[in-house]
């Protein structure tokens, strides 16, 4: 991995907290996509116009749920929890993505809360 990759990855790393293999094998293999996807998610998912950064978290969080993602639906609610979300707001938020997502992003999303929450050592 050249330099360029490296700092990319390092100040997404220091930003987020967390890195997906995919950021990884993007920033190898198009450096220049995965700085401009950086751009993206700083303009809508980092900043803050109205909705502070907790609600913001909160809504990815119900919006995994409904996706296949296991890993990212994972970090995002420890990213949550970190951020101040409450185990009632993700668990209502899971419910609410249950309306337009079915049965299986309710099952989904309060499968990946109980897990992180084990991992996490709460009730």
């Amino acid at each position: 991995m050249n330099e360029q990759s490296q700092r990319i990855l390092e100040e997404i790393k220091a930003k987020r907290g967390y890195l997906y293999p995919w950021q990884e094998f993007l920033a190898k293999e198009d450096p220049d996509f995965i700085i401009n996807y950086e751009k993206m998610w700083d303009t809508v998912g980092a900043r803050s116009v109205v909705l502070p950064q907790k609600i913001k978290q909160i809504i990815l969080v119900a919006v995994l749920a409904s996706k296949t993602d296991e890993v990212a639906l994972r970090t995002q609610i420890k990213r949550a929890f970190s951020l101040g979300a409450t185990k009632q707001e993700l668990v209502e938020a899971i419910e609410v993505a249950f309306i337009p997502g079915g049965a299986l992003t309710l099952v989904h999303g309060l499968k990946a809360l109980l897990d992180v929450m084990q991992e996490l050592g709460m009730e």
